[in-house]
């Protein structure tokens, strides 16, 4: 499935494409009020202590793990405040997590960290007894992306679904039996090319994976509110097909 919309806003980014400071692609965030975080930590495979926010309403619809972008050279778990906040007043539990950083020379390794640090996590949260008994929805920027969509590959059983904001997958390592997947993609996007993205879905489809593709015409990586607010409306849709 691919959708293309003509918005008058675009993705707003300075040339130069995925830097750290250019690569967190959240409009400021804005803290939650009407619902308390609190705070766990985890431990990579290389012994660090990690930090996770968890905000959980009452009678949670499942739970969605927010990925940070930067690039793996930065950014935190509070660039996803906005989309927790959002989320979190839709009914979903959240948990923003922090992973290690830095190695982008080799970006398949920084990955491959990164995916290892976002399932400690995720362990960590299914270890929570107010936790466990969600669904898990991983949802990423950028390098978190990135991140989000090979983790799900990589552990299919433990996901329900993907949303993937300026992001792909290799077509090698889509699978039959991968979460669905959900793609929002600018077209003029230099950091994260749309045509890789539409090679995800189109591998995917290959092998009967559910996988839809959001384009912005002209828009490059970073998101805009009214952007933003697009995206919100366009996942909880999708997020509530999928869950049937």
């Amino acid at each position: 499935m691919l959708l293309s919309l003509a918005l008058a806003s675009t993705w707003l980014i300075a040339a130069g494409g995925c830097r750290s400071t250019q690569d967190r692609g959240q409009v400021r965030p804005t803290r939650p009020t009407s619902t308390g975080s609190t705070q766990l930590s985890y431990r990579t495979a290389s012994g660090r202590v990690m930090g996770i926010t968890i905000r959980r309403p009452p009678a949670a619809r499942g739970l969605v793990v927010l990925v940070h972008g930067g690039g793996f050279v930065g950014g935190s778990r509070a660039d996803m405040d906005t989309w927790a906040g959002l989320l979190t007043a839709d009914g979903y539990a959240t948990a923003t997590i922090d992973y290690r950083l830095g190695g982008a020379q080799n970006r398949e390794r920084a990955l491959e960290r990164a995916v290892q640090d976002t399932v400690a996590a995720l362990a960590q949260l299914r270890a929570q007894p107010t936790l466990s008994p969600l669904s898990v929805v991983l949802w990423g920027y950028s390098a978190g992306a990135l991140t989000v969509l090979r983790a799900a590959g990589e552990f299919p059983d433990r996901v329900r679904a993907v949303v993937s904001l300026a992001g792909y997958e290799q077509p090698a390592h889509i699978r039959r039996g991968h979460p669905p997947m959900l793609l929002f993609n600018g077209t003029a996007d230099r950091a994260e090319p749309v045509m890789l993205a539409a090679a995800t879905c189109r591998a995917a489809h290959a092998v009967s994976v559910d996988c839809a593709q959001v384009t912005y015409p002209g828009a490059t990586h970073t998101i805009s509110p009214a952007q933003m607010a697009d995206i919100h409306r366009r996942a909880l849709i999708w997020l509530t097909r999928i869950s049937g």
